[in-house]
């Protein structure tokens, strides 16, 4: 802190790992000697034989999607556009980031958009067109944004620096972006030292931040891809080096610590398992460009995660949508984030199931195993993924599947080593495809900063198809995004599964802090030939309490209330029929609304029903549902 705020005010330098700057005579020598290291061989792309393969439009459109969407105009720009929330109109002061005003805002501000735009996505996405077409107006483009962003944003003092993960992700984009543009002669020592030196305050930033962090969680690991980065940039010299040794080690440990024995991510959440994929996959890759083989313990968890991603299916909602959104991928497109993950996981291990999910392989495949990966990628075949239900018994994430029914279950803590986010307390969980129309959903993520109160009220036990015992949250939250203590501890009962039927029964914990302990049991039981499924809850206790539950819908189910037992729903011409039975007469159902979230930044009013039960314990209920 002192040394940065001495430099801003003196309007010098801070201490920077040591380079030499390159000169017009040894630029050429540097570029060389960079692709030499990131590159086998020199790209080889025919370009003239190219721009006629059905791919080159594709690519070109896709670079040119990512490109517009962060097109930074210097003429007007005066670096609004990397502070001002145009959400809002509100625009983020000049602050050193250990300034407590700096995240002061007023309600509905966020400044997550503004991160998304700092990872620096398109710069990449521009060298990716310069390599397909060499055209330098791309360069040109490329150096406005490095200037307008070093002038808009001094070290340690604006917005865009106070987010670990976008500083960390800007600098592997910043690195990756310098090794493509390499290929350009325009590309002038001058440029490249430019970039450099943002590299290094990177590093900077980056370095300290591993140094104060405590937990070696998701974040943790992105920061060590940057630094990671940086030492392929600066070729062999002691800092490099440093950091090679360092970030081997990290690695190897990170990929077993972050995921269960079956590549579950730890922190229970969609996004964040790509993440986590695309994470040790850039980290395996990367790796190899030191010379560092990845051990077979590392490749194994690595492909046990991406056949998790293989269960997960795009439709018009997420399936399933778990946990936080996140801020940004790391390289890859948002839009096609799975598909680019699974089909980079298909080449990367030659796995013909993964390539059944994509007829292409993405764009940054090129920049990732080199120019020969489109031939090649053609000559691996094909294999259909055999259809059918799919426990993740450790990390507890359950998959229950017959043809036209997708249901999901979250049997799962509540987020890594206890901590919350990006976990929500939504243990015992489902969601609900049938005829690949979305019924039960998650109520999603909306915002992290825009509206406190709601971004609470999402990640609650409320906000999610699960149970709550005399109105209490799982676990009890702290800020918006740790809890206090998780007691959840959930416990599989049983898993069975055959060509009949589904079995998953799992217990948890959460309620035996009450004066009265309750433990309490959920068992999902799929009928396959009756196309009837059957959830039991169970509640054991000695005294009375009332248990409570919501069934949350997608926006475009209608529901028909026949009485408080008994409901239709039906979403384009596709009918569910919906019953409870229970065990007391103290029991009631209504239909009342909630806040849906499809996107990070979207909500919208969807309906939901709310049940309670009230009796003294033992009691159960079930809700039965038809698949008509």
């Amino acid at each position: 802190m002192r040394e940065v705020e001495s430099a801003h005010f003196s309007k010098k330098d801070i201490s920077l790992p040591p380079f030499n700057s390159l000169t017009e005579e040894s630029v050429n020598q540097y570029k060389s000697s960079l692709k030499k290291r990131f590159f086998i061989n020199e790209f080889s792309i025919p370009l003239d034989s190219f721009k006629s393969h059905s791919l080159f439009d594709k690519y070109i459109t896709k670079t040119d999607e990512r490109i517009d969407a962060f097109t930074i105009d210097s003429s007007n720009s005066n670096g609004k556009r990397w502070k001002l929330d145009e959400s809002s109109g509100y625009e983020f002061p000049d602050l050193f980031i250990w300034d407590k005003e700096m995240l002061r805002f007023p309600k509905g501000v966020d400044p997550v958009r503004l991160w998304r735009l700092g990872s620096f996505n398109n710069i990449v996405s521009l060298g990716l067109k310069y390599l397909l077409t060499k055209d330098d107006r791309l360069l040109d483009k490329y150096i406005i944004i490095i200037d307008d962003f070093e002038k808009s944003n001094p070290f340690c003092s604006s917005i865009q620096w106070y987010d670990a993960e976008t500083c960390s992700i800007r600098n592997v984009n910043l690195c990756l972006s310098l090794i493509l543009f390499s290929y350009s002669d325009d590309f002038s020592s001058d440029k490249i030292n430019r970039v450099i030196k943002l590299i290094l305050h990177h590093s900077v930033y980056i370095e300290n931040y591993i140094n104060s962090t405590k937990e070696k969680d998701y974040k943790y690991y992105i920061a060590l891809l940057g630094l990671l980065s940086t030492a392929i940039i600066l070729g062999e010299n002691a800092y490099s080096k440093r950091i090679r040794d360092f970030v081997v080690r990290e690695f190897e440990l990170g990929i077993h610590t972050l995921s269960h024995s079956d590549g579950i991510f730890k922190g229970q959440s969609t996004e964040h398992q790509k993440l986590f994929c695309e994470t040790f996959l850039l980290a395996k890759i990367l790796l190899e460009k030191i010379k560092f083989n990845t051990t077979k313990s590392f490749d194994d968890k690595l492909f046990k995660a991406f056949k998790v991603l293989q269960n997960f299916r795009e439709s018009d909602t997420k399936f399933p949508n778990l946990g936080d959104n996140i801020i940004s991928p790391i390289l890859f497109s948002y839009k096609t984030y799975n598909h680019d993950l699974i089909s980079s996981g298909a080449y990367l291990f030659k796995e013909r199931e993964f390539k059944y999910f994509s007829n292409d392989i993405p764009i940054e495949s090129l920049l990732l195993f080199g120019d020969n990966v489109i031939d090649n990628w053609k000559l691996l075949q094909v294999d259909t993924p055999v259809v059918g239900s799919k426990g993740f018994t450790d990390g507890g994430n359950y998959f229950l599947i017959k043809k036209d029914i997708s249901l999901f279950v979250k049997a799962g803590g509540i987020g890594y080593n206890s901590g919350g986010a990006p976990s929500h307390n939504d243990t015992f969980t489902f969601e609900l495809i049938y005829k690949d129309t979305p019924f039960f959903v998650d109520a999603g993520t909306y915002s992290f900063y825009a509206d406190k109160e709601l971004r609470n009220q999402l990640r609650s036990v409320f906000n999610h198809n699960t149970f709550y015992v005399d109105n209490e949250q799982l676990a009890e939250f702290d800020g918006i995004f740790r809890i206090k203590n998780d007691l959840t501890k959930p416990k599989l009962l049983e898993w069975k599964s055959n060509n009949d039927e589904d079995i998953l029964s799992v217990q948890h914990y959460a309620y035996v802090r009450l004066p009265d302990p309750v433990i309490s049991k959920r068992t999902f039981h799929l009928f396959k030939e009756k196309n009837k499924l059957k959830i039991k809850d169970e509640f054991i206790g000695g005294e009375k309490h009332v248990a409570s539950g919501n069934l949350l819908f997608h926006p475009d189910v209608e529901i028909t209330r026949i009485d408080t037992r008994k409901y239709l729903l039906e979403n384009k011409g596709v009918k569910l029929e919906l019953n409870f039975v229970y065990s007391s007469e103290y029991f009631e159902s209504f239909i009342h609304t909630f806040n849906y979230s499809s996107e990070y930044g979207k909500v919208i009013i969807s309906n939901k029903i709310h049940y309670a039960l009230s009796e003294t314990l033992p009691a159960f209920y079930i809700i039965e549902i038809n698949f008509l």
